[in-house]
């Protein structure tokens, strides 16, 4: 459990949590969840998207990988399109890529 730490912040018992995923690209960033309850991170080559496990663990079910496997710093939903799918603007070093995706997100 959270406790106070000597300067009066919360403290974090960082033993008794368990590791969601682990990055195979960098250090995540950028971390939202969709309608369905995957979670998506900002990876160093792109984003990829874990759907949470019985365990508590997340299991990789997809990414985006950009060209040049440039990293993406954060990402967010930007509204739905004509066609019914959601657009997903991707911050990726110095290029802004959009992409379609199927699911909204949830922010």
């Amino acid at each position: 459990p959270d406790s106070q730490s000597k300067d009066g912040l919360p403290a974090v018992d960082v033993g008794s949590r368990t590791e969601f995923a682990e990055s195979t690209s960098g250090v995540p960033d950028g971390i939202h969840v969709d309608t369905y309850g995957n979670v998506w991170a900002g990876h160093g080559n792109g984003v990829h998207v874990y759907k949470p496990q019985p365990d508590g663990t997340g299991k990789l079910i997809g990414k985006f990988v950009i060209p040049g496997e440039k990293g993406v710093a954060n990402f967010c939903w930007a509204g739905q399109t004509s066609s019914g799918q959601y657009r997903l603007l991707l911050f990726a070093e110095v290029e802004l890529w959009e992409v379609t995706v199927a699911v909204n997100g949830q922010d």
